[in-house]
């Protein structure tokens, strides 16, 4: 078991340094949408009135509070339906990293594949390599889901394997991208020595948020002044910090400090990936000009 005190306040502090960071650039994202948005047709923003659209202020406060409440909601609803949130989770998370680690794939079947390959490994992998740890996280994170779950996951393992090995196939006849296979080996290896959580820390630190931020900087930094982007990504980064760090202060005088960091990574991780993935994979993408795919 990995119930070690020093080890969780690691794999904590590594989300926040080297993880968390890569979110707050949604400020940056909204203004981007706005800017681009105006003037596409097809982009979500045609239907937000005119008075928002105008003033930049009303346009960023209405982004704050839309995103700060679709957070909050998202904790309220893990409160109320845990197991069920548990599962959203879980494939949102996937669809969500699958994406990010898929960019430049043009045919549909090789992309919804190779999505399926890269978000399984967080969500299919890591808890097929460790049933009994990750039994215990999502027995935390919603009592006695695991015996539903893991099940589940064990299933879907197979069907991961055949798409891995398709996902190979398709890698290796373009030379271009026989990297994501050396990624995906090397990602293998940590899973099946490291422990679930620092396995998770690894992918999501240092393999899908550098490769967000890069993708992310080059669509924004053009259409607004570098400065700024770097103060607001920072302010927000900082105060997400304040507010982990108070979060993890309250739950440990109920649950206990291995809990209470169980609870806030990843209850804390799904209240910013809903709002994170509307902005990223669903505002964005329709927002900006057609030669600047975000796929």
């Amino acid at each position: 078991m990995f119930e070690n005190d020093l080890y969780l306040t690691f794999s904590f502090l590594a989300i926040l340094i080297f993880g968390i960071p890569h979110g707050a650039f949604d400020a940056s994202i909204a203004i981007t949408i706005k800017n681009h948005g105006e003037n596409n047709f097809n982009s979500p923003l045609r239907r937000v009135p005119h008075l928002i659209l105008s003033s930049p202020f009303l346009y960023y406060l209405s982004f704050l509070i839309i995103y700060l409440s679709l957070a909050f909601l998202t904790v309220i609803a893990w409160i109320s339906w845990p197991f069920i949130c548990l599962m959203i989770f879980l494939l949102i998370s996937g669809i969500h990293f699958g994406r990010g680690d898929s960019n430049g794939i043009s045919d549909n079947l090789d992309y919804l594949n190779s999505v399926f390959v890269h978000g399984g490994l967080s969500v299919i992998v890591i808890p097929f390599a460790h049933p009994e740890d990750v039994s215990l996280l999502f027995n935390i994170l919603s009592k006695d889901s695991s015996e539903f779950i893991l099940p589940i996951i064990n299933n879907l393992m197979y069907v991961w394997v055949a798409c891995l090995a398709f996902h190979c196939y398709l890698r290796f006849k373009n030379k271009k991208r026989r990297i994501r296979v050396l990624e995906i080996a090397i990602m293998l290896c940590i899973i099946s020595t490291v422990p679930p959580v620092a396995s998770f820390v690894v992918y999501f630190c240092f393999l899908h948020s550098p490769r967000h931020t890069l993708k992310v900087w080059t669509l924004i930094s053009g259409s607004q002044k570098k400065k700024n982007i770097i103060i607001t990504t920072t302010l927000i980064t900082i105060v997400t910090w304040i507010m982990s760090g108070y979060g993890i202060y309250f739950l440990n005088e109920i649950d206990g400090f291995f809990k209470a960091t169980i609870q806030i990574i990843f209850i804390g991780l799904a209240a910013l990936t809903v709002p994170h993935m509307i902005l990223i994979d669903y505002l964005l993408s329709r927002s900006l000009p057609i030669n600047q795919n975000v796929r």
